[in-house]
């Protein structure tokens, strides 16, 4: 009887029991722009009940089965509501939190958002950054996004590149808090400039096809916006050693204090690398620095940052067939390997040799001098060194809450090159052979260096370095202004817009960087200068020239957003000015008012009289040089106009170094896209755009600083559409 009651006691206690059983209900809360987590985020579910986030912004609630009201609130962001229904399951519920008011990363840097703007884009957070990168590039972290694909190249490291729906780095638009980065020259982007920056790095987002942003910036694959952390990111530190194979090591540390007191924030990152690489040959060294030091100082925030990379890599610079990696499986292929006389594996590298500097000692017994030997040493065709800082000074400046304004100054200022071999002939004339290599498919440094060091050899001058490595030099100044406002004209409609200008000169020239062994080269590539002249090193040779770009651009972007339509219209112009000053070509000569292109060189005379100019000629040995190619003076012929004329040479006061005319393009671009959610889970969009592209400036001027003939704009139309679908679990993009 007993028994029969404690049985049917427990069976009428069980529903009891499980129902008062807790569950529970856990999630993160994070900035619905950025995706960074909040700390400290507030959640209630009740008078006086509540948790707050913890330091990687998650937050854990256990409570009876039943229905809670969820408030989660956030100093400087929008207030969130849900209610929550807790059975017999626990149960994960996540908040996005918008902000009050408009960031600096939503005025300037073009941060697509979902549902809203009509691109196809994605972004990568700095957990994923923190799993997946390690020490590549920073572009490989990208090549899960679709669409994008990034590689090291098999070069050396910094060497990788990206492309977007198949356009390469030349057009795309790559941005690091709002600044534009691509070269003003070619449109390139080099990543050993910003290895580091992962570790201060907010959120990076690609906007595939053209994109919403609202710079003049004629970007036809894509757009990618690196932002950093700064006063609005959360209190936090990290130290990061990284060990890898073939002697890779990395040390970085992170620190960023969100907003201090009196209104103060600053962001610190700092790493160091090296590396043997994993190709022959193919080492890294290098250090990056960034600071960034914010200030609020009421409606304003005042930013300065300052980052650089200092580096040098060896490389492996140019491709060779496949047989000379696997000679096996290149026949595999199909591949003709008859001609491969070795394979070399696939960690063959040919850019490189080695060397033994050895010197002269005392003569021996028959009085020739003998040579003293030292250790070998590997020396790298293909050396990468650059250093490229960045300084940026912004306000941000809340007018009121419907209008802000952000003025950014920023300079770029870069210094180094590369290195590669150069040869050239008794008389100094640029000879292209390749260097020759060993049996080992290295470059046999020493023949050159034992050559150049003989007193005599096949004639050749003493001590006269007939191959040496020069460095190809490109330093840059760039300067530039970035303004841009945002005017919410009312709850629908915003206006945003602004100004682009840069200005930039660059600087390139081969220089002598080694000369294995001998005292001096000659190198008759300067027409201003006798090709006799021995330079050595650190002397300029082969060529010299200035690259100088100045742009301008307007853009402006009208928003309407209502209900369930998202629509833009972005509308942008361009002006593009191009000169190239080349200082080895023959001077110019201003003369009256006119200019005689490239008219005097070295021991070059010309005669002037006012009404018509002649040339003169002249000989050395057997041949016959003509100083310009007009009229021609020979054997005397019109001796007497020629003694009544104006000599000029090279160093005359109408001379001038020879530079090109101004070359300017005009360029545009108009766009214009409409989202439409269908409902909380199903949206469509769709973009069309049409792109006046002005040709870049290795378009236009070649190495004879010559202008190309009919030079002209790029016309690009695109049209996009695409589908989404979000829910919890699930992401499904078209486009």
């Amino acid at each position: 009887m007993t028994k029969h009651f404690t049985i049917l006691f427990f069976a009428i206690l069980l529903p009891f029991l499980l129902f008062a059983q807790k569950h529970q209900v856990r999630g993160v809360v994070t900035d619905a722009n950025s995706g960074e987590t909040l700390i400290g985020a507030t959640i209630s579910y009740g008078d006086g009940k509540g948790v707050i986030t913890d330091m990687d912004g998650r937050y854990y609630i256990k409570l009876d089965a039943g229905s809670y009201h969820f408030k989660v609130s956030y100093v400087g962001y929008l207030p969130q509501e849900a209610v929550i229904t807790m059975q017999a399951t626990d149960l994960t519920q996540n908040f996005q939190l918008k902000t009050l008011t408009l960031t600096e990363v939503e005025v300037v840097a073009d941060v697509a958002k979902t549902r809203e703007t009509p691109v196809a884009f994605s972004s990568v957070q700095p957990i994923k950054l923190q799993e997946e990168l390690a020490s590549r590039d920073i572009p490989m972290i990208l090549n899960k996004t679709p669409g994008v694909y990034a590689t090291q190249q098999g070069g050396g490291d910094g060497d990788a590149r990206i492309n977007i729906r198949g356009f390469n780095q030349r057009n795309l638009a790559v941005m690091i808090d709002g600044i534009p980065v691509n070269d003003m020259e070619n449109g390139w982007v080099y990543w050993s400039n910003w290895f580091g920056l992962d570790a201060v790095t907010r959120s990076i987002q690609v906007q595939r096809g053209l994109g919403a942003s609202k710079l003049a910036l004629p970007s036809v694959g894509g757009t990618m916006n690196i932002i950093t952390k700064g006063i609005d990111a959360n209190l936090g530190a990290s130290i990061k050693q990284e060990v890898g194979s073939d002697g890779y090591l990395r040390t970085s540390l992170g620190i960023t204090t969100g907003q201090m007191k009196h209104g103060w924030g600053i962001t610190f990152a700092g790493s160091y690398k090296q590396g043997n690489g994993w190709v022959d040959n193919t080492w890294t060294k290098g250090w990056f620095g960034y600071i960034r030091i914010d200030k609020k100082l009421g409606h304003h925030t005042l930013t300065f940052s300052a980052m650089g990379a200092p580096q040098q890599h060896a490389q492996r610079a140019y491709m060779k067939s496949i047989g000379t990696f696997d000679k096996s499986y290149a026949a595999e292929l199909g591949v003709d390997v008859s001609k491969n006389a070795a394979d070399y594996g696939l960690r063959y590298n040919s850019n490189w040799g080695q060397v033994n500097r050895w010197t002269y000692g005392p003569n021996d017994e028959s009085g020739q001098p003998t040579r003293v030997y030292h250790s070998t040493e590997n020396l790298t065709q293909s050396l990468n060194f650059y250093f490229k800082p960045q300084l940026s000074l912004r306000d941000f400046w809340r007018v009121n809450d419907k209008f802000y304004l952000s003025n950014i100054l920023y300079a770029s200022i870069g210094t180094g090159g590369g290195t590669g071999n150069f040869a050239t002939t008794k008389s100094g004339a640029y000879n292209a052979s390749t260097f020759i290599t060993d049996s080992k498919g290295q470059i046999d440094y020493q023949k050159y260096y034992d050559e150049n060091m003989t007193e005599s050899i096949l004639g050749k001058p003493k001590y006269q370095s007939m191959g040496i490595i020069r460095a190809s030099m490109n330093n840059h100044r760039w300067y530039g202004l970035l303004s841009t406002f945002s005017w919410e004209i009312s709850s629908a409609w915003n206006l945003s817009g602004g100004l682009d200008l840069r200005t930039y000169k660059a600087q390139h020239y081969a220089e002598v960087f080694d000369l294995l062994g001998g005292n001096y080269i000659r190198d008759n590539s300067n027409q201003n200068q006798s090709s006799f002249k021995k330079l050595v090193e650190g002397d300029k040779i082969y060529y010299n020239n200035d690259a100088l770009v100045n742009w301008g651009g307007l853009f402006a972007q009208l928003e309407f957003k209502k209900g369930n339509w998202n629509v833009f219209l972005n509308v942008t112009a361009a002006l593009s000015a191009y000169k190239r000053i080349d200082y080895f070509k023959k001077k110019d000569l201003l003369i009256d008012g006119n200019t005689y292109a490239m008219a005097v060189g070295d021991s070059d005379i010309f005669y002037y009289n006012g009404s018509k100019h002649l040339t003169y000629q002249f000989k050395r040995g057997d041949s016959t040089y003509t100083s310009y190619d007009t009229v021609f003076v020979k054997n005397g012929d019109s001796t007497q106009y020629i003694l009544n004329a104006t000599a000029y040479d090279n160093h005359s006061p109408e001379a001038r170094t020879a530079e090109t005319r101004w070359k300017t393009f005009g360029g545009f671009t108009v766009k214009v896209g409409a989202n439409y959610n269908i409902n909380s889970r199903n949206n469509v969009f769709m973009n069309l755009g049409y792109l006046s592209k002005a040709p870049r400036f290795t378009n236009v001027f070649n190495n004879a600083n010559l202008e190309a003939q009919n030079a002209k704009n790029e016309i690009i139309e695109a049209i996009e559409v695409g589908y989404s679908y979000n829910s919890k679990k699930v992401a499904l993009n078209i486009n």
